[in-house]
């Protein structure tokens, strides 16, 4: 489909997710007791004769300021959300070097970028090859070892014989590679690919072509 899927990379980041609601809520809390500590040393520091716990205060709070500022958004949550991101955008980067696409990203805010440019504003094809590029990199991080992509008839004819050389380079990273396409005839294929023809709902021989 035109819009991408990338259910398996949020699953893969809901961990991560949950962590940083744990974080929001124990900065919740770090602010409501840097308060009550922030009204506690302001008190202290009325009596001359509790400098020391007024001292001691002072600390507390230096130390709990420094806890809120780790746990703001630009904190420790957005080291957490770059380190899940940082391997997806890793495998994105091989395949746009491999295959001569223009780049894909997936930034902080989860916005899919292809040479900086939202994924909404692109073609049917950049998307596609957008999609392409994102299942390959869930699929490999996933370790299922296993990739399926739909509708390659969208790319050209360059463009086909750049996926399928792609698909020859990473092959080791797969057991099986499923491609569905809806065609003319039957392709050829690089050595160790396999192409099979489904006419009428049944699958044919593999020298036969499309009526």
């Amino acid at each position: 489909t035109d819009e991408v899927d990338i259910g398996g990379l949020q699953a893969r980041l809901m961990e991560k997710s949950n962590e940083i609601s744990r974080i929001n809520n124990q900065l919740l809390e770090l602010g409501q007791e840097l308060t009550t500590l922030r009204a506690k040393l302001a008190l202290a520091e009325n009596f001359e004769k509790i400098t020391a716990t007024a001292k001691g205060y002072h600390e507390d709070v230096h130390r709990w300021e420094k806890a809120v500022e780790a746990l703001a958004p630009d904190g420790i949550p957005a080291e957490i959300l770059s380190d899940a991101l940082t391997p997806v955008n890793k495998r994105l980067r091989n395949t746009a070097l491999l295959t001569g696409w223009p780049q894909v990203t997936i930034s902080p805010t989860m916005d899919i970028l292809v040479d900086n440019r939202l994924y909404q504003l692109l073609s049917e094809s950049a998307k596609w090859r957008a999609n392409a590029a994102i299942a390959d990199a869930i699929s490999y991080l996933s370790g299922l070892r296993l990739l399926v992509l739909d509708r390659m008839d969208v790319l050209d004819l360059k463009g086909r014989g750049a996926f399928l050389q792609w698909l020859y380079e990473i092959k080791e990273d797969y057991d099986s590679v499923l491609i569905f396409a809806t065609l003319k005839t039957n392709p050829q294929l690089p050595d160790g690919m396999t192409s099979y023809w489904i006419a009428n709902g049944e699958l044919q021989d593999t020298e036969s072509e499309a009526a």
